[in-house]
């Protein structure tokens, strides 16, 4: 059973504070809540113990670190699709289970749903496959006006 300590201080940040649990096994039921149901946790856990889990690295370059993510993405994404996850909670759960930020995380969580919440049906019938198979990504740019010394006008 999990227990709740006092929240320190230091716990604090903005009016927010960080609740401590100490356990050393949580409470099943709790887990199920949480996530969902028990049959969801356990799939859940059979799945992550299937994943090959490549190991962060500490003290590597902007351009090996990208590489490390692209790769943490690229089994994922296999993942996902070689056991047919089709729940985006449950590819979202997979995908924190690994604890980085992945180059893919824009895609998923805001591309797709920007789709979803902007589109026609005949629109989303065309885009949405493609989006979904990472056949198309989404991306972020962002420029400042007058402040783009790289993009030149013809």
């Amino acid at each position: 059973m999990a227990t709740i300590s006092k929240v320190p201080n230091q716990h604090c940040q903005m009016g927010i504070c960080f609740i401590i649990l100490h356990s050393s096994k949580m409470d099943a039921g709790l887990t199920a809540v949480l996530r969902g149901s028990l049959e969801r946790n356990s799939r859940r856990k059979r799945w992550l113990s299937m994943m090959q889990k490549i190991p962060r690295e500490e003290g590597l370059d902007h351009a090996q670190e990208y590489a490390l993510g692209l790769q943490k993405s690229f089994g994922l994404i296999s993942f996902i699709r070689e056991n047919r996850i089709d729940d985006v909670d449950e590819q979202e759960a997979l995908s924190e289970a690994l604890g980085d930020v992945l180059p893919i995380d824009m895609h998923r969580k805001m591309f797709i749903p920007a789709l979803q919440l902007s589109m026609t049906a005949d629109q989303l019938q065309t885009w949405m496959p493609l989006a979904l198979s990472y056949r198309i990504l989404g991306a972020y740019a962002q420029t400042e006006l007058g402040g783009a010394p790289f993009l030149h006008m013809p």
